[in-house]
């Protein structure tokens, strides 16, 4: 847990970086070269993360001739759907997922119906960023005593924030909680952070030795429709109303969040509350 919330805070304070760096390039340079800076420089930052990457040697599993043999007269897949916190912790991560249905509007929704200025774009995109930064910090330490269902906690509880505040600005017509519209992406910033550390790390300790790849690989087969909940929300929003779009988003990351409070601990109960 810390060391991912580490990574993921420098990764985030290199992002930002990153951005004023395009900035200066696209401000002081003319089309298509600034591009180009721009896509060569990208290139070559993925040199060494390449080179990383197969410099990794992971160790096989341990597993027992036991396990060999019981996985082999039972099927792996009626083992990994017969495990009541796997089925429990997808329905979870499908229903978070959800959120993406209002995610892309929230801009469009500040500029043309709280008229708040375009300049309020640059003042979202940094309270985002900054919100992953310091709370990717502050999740590993969670993390590290308190587990993975802590931090999935968190998350499903930060991303119903989101569709809440701004149906509560909607219906407001605008004021004090126009004013603070950032908290939608504050709210964004610290759900997109528990990803990795809430619900793949809990996929990871609940999974049995031998069998993590398959959990893995499955639970992202069974989320990967959540692709396409933009256009859901699309659809959503263009046929009925902002107000309908933020109470179905709240209604499934909430429901979400319900479902996080059953989740089981993933740790035995003698480390629990520890580091």
């Amino acid at each position: 847990g810390r060391m991912l919330g580490i990574g993921q805070a420098v990764s985030g304070l290199i992002g930002i970086g990153a951005g004023a760096l395009v900035e200066v390039i696209l401000a002081h340079g003319s089309f298509p070269d600034n591009y180009a800076v721009i896509f060569a420089l990208a290139g070559l930052m993925l040199i060494p993360s390449s080179i990383g990457i197969l410099l990794i040697r992971e160790p096989p599993p341990d597993v027992t001739e036991e396990q060999k043999e019981n996985q082999k007269r039972e099927s792996w897949t009626r083992r990994l759907m017969g495990n009541p916190d796997y089925r429990q912790l997808t329905i979870c991560r499908i229903l978070i997922g959800m959120m993406a249905l209002a995610t892309p509007f929230y801009v469009k929704h500040a500029q043309t119906v709280l008229q708040l200025p375009e300049s309020a774009i640059g003042d979202f995109i940094i309270a985002q960023t900054i919100t992953g930064v310091a709370i990717s910090a502050v999740l590993g330490v969670v993390h590290e005593r308190q587990g993975p269902r802590a931090v999935i906690r968190i998350g499903a509880a930060a991303a119903t924030v989101a569709p809440i505040f701004a149906l509560a600005a909607h219906l407001s017509g605008g004021g004090w909680l126009a004013r603070t519209y950032s908290v939608v992406f504050v709210s964004l910033g610290i759900a997109n952070a528990t990803w990795i550390m809430g619900f793949f790390n809990y996929v990871l300790e609940i999974a049995p030795e031998g069998m993590r790849a398959a959990y893995v690989g499955t639970i992202n087969s069974i989320v990967w429709p959540l692709t396409l909940a933009s256009v859901v929300g699309g659809w959503l929003l263009e046929t009925t109303s902002y107000t309908v779009l933020f109470i179905a988003t709240a209604v499934f990351v909430g429901a979400s969040f319900l479902l996080s409070l059953g989740l089981r601990s993933s740790r035995p109960a003698t480390t629990e509350g520890k580091p």
